[in-house]
């Protein structure tokens, strides 16, 4: 995997317009630099697979300890791409804690446990709503107040969350991929896309798994962005989707395991900034 410290990554990509490296550095919010160093400790490769034993080492690896989630990465070998950044999502907030910055109970964290397909959907709780077709993660940061979603990649910053759809679907036929923004490499054949996620197999890394990879712009049909601003907000929107509230199933997400949805109705859903 590639290595991306700050520094790097903010030398080897140009970002968020043609602002300098050092403009760059000053604008990105704190957070975002704790998301990058989550990534840069995650595991590389392990191979890509969406099958019932990457789910159960999923499960495994988010457990609730002390106060707080233990979240042990290292094995959620082979991994599927919601997986890969849930695991970074988790890990952030895990460390927020720690740090002081988050207030959670241990009841509170119970939410960011992963149950059976049968038991948490597409749709519910924290862990169904990230891994939903359409705008999953961007929706739970809606719902739950935890920071903007927008869609122009020129706005992005390195550590941003990131939904790319190849292709023009919303929803049940759409191809998309769950991963973490790092910026854009210029080349000559034209701009390319880079983000670290759980990928599958391509030129030089034949079985997949996690890692940066970077993708020509023309190729991505759609985008659409989150940033983790205040996660504070858990402490206290946290409950309006726990197991026991009304709203633990959000019927928008859930709907689009069977029907499309549009684009203006994706944005609506999510409060997106286009």
């Amino acid at each position: 995997m590639i290595k991306f410290t700050l520094i790097c990554a903010l030398g080897f990509f140009t970002v968020a317009k043609t602002l300098s490296n050092h403009a760059v550095a000053e604008s990105k919010p704190a957070i975002n630099d704790l998301v990058l160093e989550v990534v840069q400790n995650m595991p590389s490769r392990g191979g890509y697979d969406v099958s019932p034993e990457a789910f159960a080492n999923l499960k495994k690896s988010i457990t609730v300890k002390n106060n707080n989630l233990e979240v042990m990465a290292s094995g959620a070998h082979p991994s599927f791409c919601s997986e890969s950044t849930y695991l970074v999502f988790t890990q952030v907030l895990a460390q927020l804690q720690k740090q002081g910055k988050l207030h959670l109970t241990e009841a509170d964290w119970q939410n960011f446990t992963v149950g059976n397909p049968s038991e948490q959907p597409d749709g519910s709780g924290v862990w169904g709503r990230w891994n939903s077709n359409g705008p999953g993660t961007a929706r739970l940061f809606e719902e739950l107040q935890l920071g903007r979603n927008f869609t122009k990649i020129d706005e992005a910053l390195p550590g941003d969350f990131m939904k790319i759809f190849w292709n023009d679907e919303i929803g049940a036929k759409e191809k998309g991929h769950s991963v973490i923004f790092m910026g854009v490499r210029v080349e000559p054949s034209g701009r390319k896309i880079c983000y670290w996620s759980s990928n599958q197999a391509y030129e030089g890394e034949p079985a997949g798994g996690m890692g940066v990879k970077c993708s020509d712009e023309k190729k991505i049909h759609r985008t659409l962005f989150s940033r983790l601003e205040n996660p504070r907000a858990l402490e206290k929107s946290l409950a309006s989707i726990s197991s026991v509230s009304k709203k633990y199933t959000d019927p928008y997400l859930s709907s689009l395991l069977k029907v499309a949805s549009s684009p203006k109705e994706m944005c609506d859903k999510v409060n997106c900034v286009k």
